[in-house]
């Protein structure tokens, strides 16, 4: 019985508890018909009544719907409503239309609680006007078409509402009569698959974002066209930005009276992140043709191709700056950039980046061509506590005339961080200055304190007018390795690689380096101090000798000239090959400095004073171990030549083989041509020629060596084997000898300087000797000789 009474009871109760949600349930939904209204109108007039029912009545959501009709407005309509959802949607976008009869005139949406949860919604609807939001948390436009302005007004932040903007499917043309910017943004923003058209009449930007430091933007999928008068996308302040998969066409950075830029995207205070994106005839009178960036914490840009883009001042492609503290790092990466016609140059060119502070840059994956750069800078540019990064980067024609370098170009600046540029595999061919009375300093040109390193670099077919590969005005360290230069031609003469800067060593090497191929080099490398180091490198060119006289175009004066001014210079040559190069001197320096030469290969060259010149300005020490000297040419002494009388020389050759090398006057090898003073004993032990071998070198006289005197050679370790070959040494005449074969007339021996004593009348073979005997022969018929002739 009580078992019976439970289950009873808890029955009944089950049934009152089915009641009471049957009657919950019921009531909300009897809520939600009150709050939820639907209208749909049919004119202008039903329009208007729905919006003013709006502002009057405490519905929590209104749904408009519009029919197939054109509605022509002349007043502005105020919404000033707490109402949660607002909807206006159209049968379809290209039938359901609002438009209001000035262009000036439109809606103006105030959310008049500060209500967190409220929602504007256009849909499937085309409008002709202007759109004002104040404080609306939500704003949704979808399938829809405006032609006109919308304003976002930016005080939500103080009046803590959070604000979302989205637009998916619209087709926004800017018209006004007047206006900054055609569409002014605030909060969080998400734009998908839409298309933006700018106006002459908007003076700035097609859409000016301002993110309060907090919020976001997204873009996708989108097309903006700035009709060759807006930049398309301003943002700053913002948390981050981020577009994906759009195109930017025909967009201009033209700002009154700040000279920004920023033809594409102008960003101030608010992070980038880009993936394939398209940008198409960019152009700014100013700094910054798609990118204009100024203290971003970061900057990831992937996948862009961009087709014709101009800042007249500088950074076609990106002007990236930042004055904050910490470094920050910009990348973008497989890039895609084809600039101006060559054909048809406009002002400013096609620079591509240029950055400026505490800057890390990484590009990665870069494709170019057809740039023509005629500003007062180059290709890439940065200054102050800036560096770059170039990996894998490939540039095809590049045309150039007044700027300052054609590649790269760091201006000076009071910066405190070390700046680095660097280049890992990268290809450069077909660059080209243009002739011009300017003068043009370099491809690479620097006046500031850098760290330069190319690594797995080519470049080939440069044509300039008077321009330096490679100019350096301070003490900068460079770094080569895994590079060629082929073709390297100047119209006029100039250097390959300079250093103007005295105070500290300029630091350059070279590893697994080819120099080819090139014209009107006046010196290879040129410096005032230099810490050289040339490995497994070669340095070749295509002189065409005909008979030793070399009479081409291919001719340099050295291949290192450096000065040693308030610091010593010091050059290592080790396993390196010079190749066909005409030149007046291999190298030649003032004042101290140290060159050392081990397995290494000179061959086929020409240098009229020799490969060494030992001059009276200053210490000099060479070390030259296991080296091959094999086809060269000098006028006198092929491979050193003794031009002054100086003590300070040690010139050392060890293990080193010579062969077929030629002098077209005196001294197949080593030649010493000056008179020293009587009282004056030159200091030749210093020279020396140790376990060397000399296989058929020859000159017109001293197939080895020529000097004045023997006692002014070098000393050779195998002397007495090297005197054997006939017309290897020889020195000037010592003295003559009048032979006649006729037993009446006696012999006459004349020291140099002495006086023939008797007039000769007789036919005598004339013969000159040299300390070595050996013999110089002259035939002559002598009707007289008179006796103050005088012999040296």
């Amino acid at each position: 019985m009580i078992i019976f009474f439970i289950v009873y009871t808890i029955r009944k109760l089950l049934k009152i508890f089915h009641i009471i949600i049957y009657i919950f349930l019921c009531s909300n939904s009897f809520l939600y018909h009150v709050y939820a209204t639907t209208i749909s109108v049919a004119n202008e007039n039903d329009l208007i009544n729905s919006f003013n029912y709006t502002n009057y009545n405490s519905n929590k959501e209104l749904i408009i719907n519009l029919n197939d009709k054109t509605f022509e407005l002349s007043d502005d309509i105020k919404i000033e409503s707490s109402i949660e959802k607002l909807y206006i949607k159209g049968i379809s976008k290209e039938n359901s239309i609002i438009k209001f009869d000035n262009i000036t005139k439109g809606f103006i949406f105030t959310n008049f609680l500060n209500n967190n949860r409220q929602e504007i919604k256009f849909e499937d609807v085309t409008i002709y006007g202007q759109i004002q939001f104040n404080k609306v948390t939500n704003v949704i436009f979808e399938n829809t078409i405006i032609n006109g302005i919308i304003d976002d007004s930016g005080n939500y932040i103080e009046n803590y509402v959070d604000v979302t903007i989205t637009m998916t499917r619209i087709i926004f043309n800017g018209l006004t009569k007047s206006a900054d910017n055609c569409l002014n943004l605030h909060g969080n923003v998400k734009i998908d698959n839409s298309k933006f058209y700018g106006n002459s009449l908007c003076d700035n930007s097609i859409i000016y974002y301002d993110g309060g430091n907090i919020n976001n933007i997204t873009v996708s999928d989108s097309y903006f066209n700035g009709v060759y008068s807006n930049n398309c996308i301003n943002m700053i302040n913002g948390n981050f930005s981020k577009i994906n998969s759009s195109t930017f066409e025909n967009c201009s950075g033209y700002i009154s009276g700040i000279d920004r830029g920023g033809g594409a995207l102008r960003l101030d205070g608010i992070s980038l992140n880009m993936n394939n994106c398209v940008f198409r005839n960019i152009f700014t009178p100013f700094y910054g043709g798609v990118f204009n960036i100024f203290n971003a914490l970061n900057f990831d840009v992937e996948g862009i191709e961009v087709y014709n883009t101009t800042a007249v001042l500088n950074g076609g492609l990106i002007l990236a700056d930042s004055a904050l503290e910490d470094q920050v790092t910009y990348t973008m990466k497989n890039v895609k950039y084809f600039g101006n016609d060559l054909n048809h140059p406009i002002e400013g060119g096609d620079s591509i980046a240029s950055v400026v502070g505490y800057i890390q840059f990484n590009m990665t994956e870069f494709y170019g061509e057809d740039f023509y750069v005629n500003n007062d800078y180059a290709l890439f540019t940065m200054n102050i506590d800036s560096s770059i990064s170039l990996k894998n980067i490939k540039i095809n024609r590049v045309n150039g005339v007044f700027c300052s370098a054609l590649l790269f170009f760091n201006s000076y600046s009071e910066g405190l961080i070390k700046q680095t540029f660097e280049i890992i595999n990268g290809t450069f061919v077909d660059f080209t200055y243009q002739e011009t009375s300017a003068q043009l300093t370099a491809i690479i040109g620097t006046n500031n304190i850098i760290e330069i390193i190319l690594s797995e670099c080519t470049f080939k077919n440069f044509n300039v007018f008077n321009s330096e590969f490679m100019y350096n005005s301070q003490t900068n360290n460079v770094t080569m390795s895994n590079v060629i230069i082929d073709g390297y031609h100047s119209k006029r003469l100039t250097r390959l690689i300079e250093s103007s800067s005295y105070l500290e060593p300029f630091r350059l090497k070279l590893y697994n380096v080819l120099i080819t191929n090139f014209t009107n080099i006046k010196a290879m490398i040129i410096c005032y101090s230099i810490e050289f180091e040339m490995i497994n490198s070669i340095i070749k060119n295509n002189m065409l000798c005909l008979n030793n006289k070399c009479e081409d175009e291919y001719v340099i004066d050295s291949v290192v000239d450096y000065y040693s001014l308030l610091s010593p210079s010091n050059l290592l040559i080790k396993n390196s090959t010079f190749d066909k190069i005409k030149g007046v001197y291999a190298f030649i320096g003032y004042y101290e400095g140290t060159v050392s030469i081990i397995d290494s290969t000179m061959k086929n060259c020409y240098f009229y004073n020799g490969v060494i010149s030992v001059d009276i300005y200053g210490l000099k020490t060479y070390d030259i171990n296991n080296t091959t000297f094999i086809n060269n040419t000098g006028n006198n002494g092929s491979i050193m030549n003794i031009l002054e009388n100086s003590d300070d020389y040690i010139v050392n050759f060890n293990n080193c083989t010579f062969e077929n090398n030629h002098a077209n006057n005196f001294g197949g090898i080593v030649y010493s041509h000056k008179y020293f003073p009587e009282n004056y004993t030159p200091q030749y032990n210093n020279f020396y020629f140790n376990d060397c071998i000399f296989k058929n070198n020859t000159a017109k006289k001293g197939d080895i060596s020529f000097s004045y005197i023997m006692a002014h050679e070098p000393n050779f370790s195998n002397i007495n084997e090297l005197r054997s070959i006939e017309g290897a040494f020889v020195t000037n005449p010592t003295h003559i000898k009048l032979i006649s074969n006729s037993d009446s007339i006696n012999p006459i021996s004349i020291l140099s300087g002495e006086t023939i004593p008797n007039e000769i009348k007789c036919k005598k073979k004339l013969t000159v000797l040299y300390f070595y005997n050996n013999v110089y022969y002259i035939y002559l018929i002598l009707k007289i000789i008179k006796k103050k002739y005088l012999f040296f």
